[in-house]
């Protein structure tokens, strides 16, 4: 089956759970992705984020998309799918965290729901 998960390597669980999400339209509000350095979370992250907003089925590629919404995600340039990292030199910036808020607030643009993908949530202060 080739589908916006198949490049998950390693991690048959967090494939098979991910697509069972999509696949019965249980996609809860919070997915925390969670293990050791260079274990593909940030791109299962990427990936749930193409199933979940690609209108058709999930796609690897988009080929046969009309959309190409898949596409436009994979190369980080989809206005819906925001990707957060650590800015300052012990993490987060206080900053950052008012611009997702604020963000939080506004409608999507091309997709019916916004994705925000955290990296190293765990430098965020209180």
């Amino acid at each position: 089956m080739a589908d916006a998960f198949e490049n998950i390597l390693g991690q048959p669980k967090v494939r098979e759970f991910l697509r069972a999400s999509v696949v019965s339209e249980r996609v809860t509000q919070a997915y925390l992705f969670v293990g050791p350095a260079g274990s593909n979370k940030t791109q299962a992250a990427y990936a749930f984020a193409r199933a979940i907003l690609c209108e058709g089925d999930p796609c690897a590629d988009c080929e046969g998309c009309t959309s190409q919404m898949c596409r436009h995600i994979v190369r980080k340039a989809h206005p819906d799918v925001h990707y957060l990292a650590p800015e300052g030199a012990q993490g987060y910036v206080v900053d950052q965290i008012r611009d997702v808020m604020a963000d939080t607030l506004l409608a999507p643009i091309q997709a019916k729901r916004k994705v925000y993908i955290i990296d190293r949530v765990d430098l965020l202060g209180t």
